[in-house]
Order: structure tokens, then sequence, then C-alpha cells
């Protein structure tokens, strides 16, 4: 036995090895107890009103490589090698594994937790019982075999319930609202799938602002969701308030945490909604590393957090309509510039590793677009297949590579090139429209001249641009007149071919336009989009001023 008793680490010899198939019990005690205010680092996970621990405060089995140091100053300190880059798709190893702890996989979890006799106790999983005992309350839960995130948490809460009927089940039921120390979930395994997903949001009682659209987009990512990607595999869905120490959302089997400052969010005219789009986002995940989880190689990323933006997006789309979702894609790209300008070495998407600017930005932002190219059908089909074909399946596990493949199946050959561009390269575009003029047909029309100038590039990991051809489909719009600088209703939008260079563009359209110009919903990824669209000027009127 090897004790290491600074770090925690034990190693063990067993006396007699275990062979294929054997078992073996182990015991253990966790606590926590404080002495003293330390000056630094005071824990967080164990307070007064809002506990909350994971997987990481129980015993791992194993060399566990997640744990080691990541920062490349410290690792110098300590006389260590730099750390060896994450394995790639073709890595076989790394394909056994769909979890950073290589101890595990699926795990059924049947766990008791006590806490005060006052607060709630909530972790993934169905609620078989909650009972009294000797001034604590105890609550008994149990999963099917699933990933093991074991997030525990403990706090006062009120409840809101409300139940996700699917299309052709059973008249909804009465929603309302409990004290959560009485609250008694009812065992969900006895319903019938037509009776619907069970939702509950357990919040603190001062903040319940905004609970109905946090209800909404359960509701509205439920029936999104089952559509296009199969069914919800649990009988309940719960949202719970947990303090902001750490982290925003997380997303477990039958369960997802917020932090409270999702529930202090407000939401004002024309912004981003926020608490719909992240409850969208998170559900997602039920399907999207929940059902089908990658092997944990470069692109992971690409497989859930992408996945969940891009659906996250669809949702706010057919809920809210096409320009809150444009909302959501203009944040996600503002989101993606940023990242490039704070971090170095970018790679393309489809081998993301620890780059959320990528991952969760550029992910949500290729998807939207190759959706706008060949359809939202075309896109979800892929997903779909994907889906179907890994869903719970063993190793060894996918990879992006996977997900790419159906993406190129049903991508039509005139846009394979957009697949390079968007997940297999990191490129640049750079349009602008230097001129716009009109001038009338005679018949009724108008004949609009638009002066075009187009670059595309591509980026090496510290960003060095090298230009390549661009002959691409691009979307080219002419506008009605609108509200000030706000273009209007179009009376023309669809996408043509740009090459490199300057071109000249015409476009005839039925009444008098007011603005027009080249991608005026900013698909590309192109740094400057103030210049895609201008003010269309009066050929008759220019001609006559240049003649003077």
């Amino acid at each position: 036995m090897v004790v290491d008793d600074e770090t925690g680490y034990r190693i063990y010899a067993l006396e007699r090895a275990l062979e294929p198939g054997d078992s073996l019990r182990l015991e253990f005690d966790v606590s926590f107890r404080p002495r003293g205010f330390p000056n630094s680092d005071i824990q967080t996970h164990v307070v007064s009103n809002g506990t909350t621990f994971d997987r990481s405060w129980l015993p791992a089995i194993g060399y566990q490589a997640i744990n080691e140091l990541s920062d490349e100053d410290a690792r110098r300190r300590f006389g260590l090698a730099p750390r060896p880059p994450a394995p790639g798709p073709e890595d076989a190893e790394a394909r056994q594994y769909r979890w950073e702890l290589r101890n595990e996989d699926l795990v059924h979890l049947d766990a008791v937790v006590g806490t005060s006799v006052d607060q709630t106790a909530i972790m993934p999983g169905m609620l078989r019982r909650s009972w009294l005992e000797k001034g604590r309350r105890y609550f008994h839960y149990e999963t099917r075999p699933t990933l093991l995130g074991a997030n525990v948490v403990s706090g006062k809460y009120e409840v809101l319930e409300d139940r996700w009927i699917p299309e052709g089940g059973a008249a909804q039921a009465a929603r309302g609202t409990g004290d959560g120390n009485t609250h008694q979930h009812r065992d969900s395994t006895v319903e019938s799938r037509s009776q619907g997903v069970a939702l509950r949001i357990f919040h603190d009682p001062a903040r319940n602002s905004n609970l109905d659209r946090t209800v909404r987009s359960m509701k509205a990512s439920l029936d999104y969701y089952t559509e296009q990607f199969g069914p919800y595999p649990y009988r309940e869905l719960s949202i719970v308030e947990i303090p902001r120490y750490g982290g925003f959302g997380r997303a477990l089997a039958h369960t997802i945490t917020f932090t409270e400052d999702y529930f202090l969010s407000r939401v004002g005219e024309g912004e981003l909604d926020q608490p719909f789009y992240g409850t969208a986002h998170e559900v997602a995940h039920q399907w999207w590393g929940g059902q089908a989880r990658g092997a944990t190689v470069r692109g992971h990323g690409f497989l859930s957090e992408s996945l969940a933006n891009y659906s996250a997006m669809m949702v706010v789309e057919k809920t809210y309509g096409l320009e809150a979702a444009r909302r959501v894609y203009v944040f996600q790209m503002d989101r993606y510039f940023r990242g490039r300008a704070d971090l170095s070495r970018e790679v393309p998407l489809l081998d993301v590793e620890d780059q959320p600017y990528i991952a969760y930005r550029k992910g949500a932002i290729a998807m939207y677009a190759l959706r706008a190219h060949i359809g939202e059908k075309r896109v979800n089909t892929a997903l779909r297949r994907y889906l179907e074909k890994y869903r719970d399946a063993g190793p060894p596990y996918p990879t992006s590579r996977d997900l790419y493949a159906e993406l190129r199946a049903v991508t039509p050959d005139s846009l394979q090139y957009l697949l390079k561009d968007l997940f297999e390269t990191v490129t640049l575009w750079d349009v602008r429209t230097e001129r716009a003029a009109v001038q009338p047909t005679g018949s009724g029309e108008f004949v609009v001249t638009l002066d075009v100038v187009a670059k595309k590039a591509r980026a090496d990991s510290v960003g060095h641009l090298t230009e390549v051809p661009m002959n691409d489909l691009v979307e080219v719009g002419v506008f009605a007149p609108g509200e000030g600088d706000t273009p209007g209703a179009p009376l023309y939008l669809k996408h043509q071919r740009i090459h490199s260079g300057k071109q000249t563009i015409r476009i005839t359209v039925p009444s008098r336009p007011a603005r027009a110009g080249v991608d005026p919903r900013h698909e590309l990824i192109d740094r400057d989009t103030h210049d895609n669209v201008v003010t269309v000027i009066d050929a008759v009127q220019e001609a006559k001023h240049e003649h003077r």
C-alpha cells in the first residue's frame, strides 16, 4: 500500500487479482469539517442553503489523467514535461472511453441523501420516496444505468410543477406551486408515455420572474427534439437553482442545474431571451451527450455543445420567429470573434479541444449556416441518423468524423466546399458592397446594380491568413424602405455565386428599393459586416451629377 496524505492519493495491491466478471465492494467515508476561516480558496460546495457537490467528491479508482496539472507555468515549476495533446479521432484506445474518468462508464445509482428538515435534497434519477427520521429529511433516488455525474443539491425550495404532453397525449394537467419541503415526486415509471413528462422547477421562493419562460422553453424544447430526434428517455425533467459560485448550467440525466443569476435575468425589448435559450440548450443535452456521447478525443465538443447550441437556436426560431434566432446567431458570432481575439491556436471545428469559443460559438454558427444553405430537413436528417446509429452504443464510441460523414451524405455536391470551409478549416470571408444604384425599367420594375468586392482566406493555428479562391453561394438582398437605417421587407433575397475580387450584379425587383447588398444576414464568418449592405442611390441622378 502506498499512501500520499498530502494529495489524498493511495495505491492498494489486492491479495488476489480480480478476474473478468468479478466484483469487489468498496466502502469509504467522505467528510468536510471546516476549521476557522482561510484567507483564500474558501470552499463553496457545502453551505447553509444551496449545497452543491458532484462526482469529484467521490473516490476514483486508478490513475486519472484528467487530474494532472494543466497550467503550463505550474508544470514548469514542478519540472514536468508539457502535457501531450488530446488524442485524435483515430486513437483506438481513446475511443474506448466517453467519460473523462476512466474507472467507470454507465452506473446504476441507488442513493439515499439526508439533509436538514427544512430543505429538499435533489439528485439525478427517480425519487422513490422521502421521509423524516430523527429530525432530518431523507430522499431515496434511483437511476437506470447512466453516466455518473452525481450532482447532489440541497436547499430551501419552492417547486413549480407542470407537465409536457406530447401531441395526441392526454389533456394537460393543471400547473401548481408547492413547498419543496413537503413535495413528493410521483413514481413516473407507472405512467404511460401518453401522459407525458412531469416538469419541475426548484427555485428560491424570492425568485420567480423567469419561471413562465422557463416552462415555455422546456415544453418547446421537448416538442422540437422529440419530433426531430426521437423520444425523451425519462418520465420527468427538473430544473434546480444553485448558488452562483461557479459555472452556469449543467445537464445530467433527468436534471438540469442553473445558477441563481439565471433566475435573476431580465429580458428587454429586442434582446436575446437568455433564460429561454439557455433552457433549450441544456434540455438538448438530454439527446446530445445524454443519449449519444462521443469518445474523449479531439472534436468531442462538436458532438455535444455545438449540437446543443444549434438545436436551441432552432427552438428559438420555431417559438419566436426567424428574427429572434438571428439575434442568437449574431450573439454567437460576436462571442466567437472575441474568443479569436483573446485566445491563440485556433483549430478547425472537427478538431476542437478545450476551446469554448469554438465548440459553443463557431459550432452553432457552422450548423446554422449549413442549415441556411441545405435546409432544416437535411441537417436534422443527418443528426437523427447519427443519433440512431450511436444511441446507447458501446465502444468504440463515435467521433466528430462520424457525425461529419452524416452531414456530408445529405449535402449536395455543389455545396461540399462549404463543409470544408465551416468544419475542416478555419475560413474567414470579407465581402462588401461598394455601390448600389437603381434605375426604372419603364415597365414598372426597377433594375438594381451592385458593385461587390469579395475575398476568402484560411487561417493557420496562429492566425496567419492565406487567401484562397472564392466561388461561393452567397446571399444577395434588395430591400424596400424600412424604419431609419433598418432594411425593410426583402424585394429579392437569394443565394448567388460570388467570386474573388470585384464584380457587378444586376437584379430586377418589382418596386423601388432603399437598401441592397451582399450577405445581408451575415451568414458568412466576416469580421466586418457594416459594409455588406448600403443605401441604394438613383442611377439617373448619379449620372446627371457626374455629367455636371
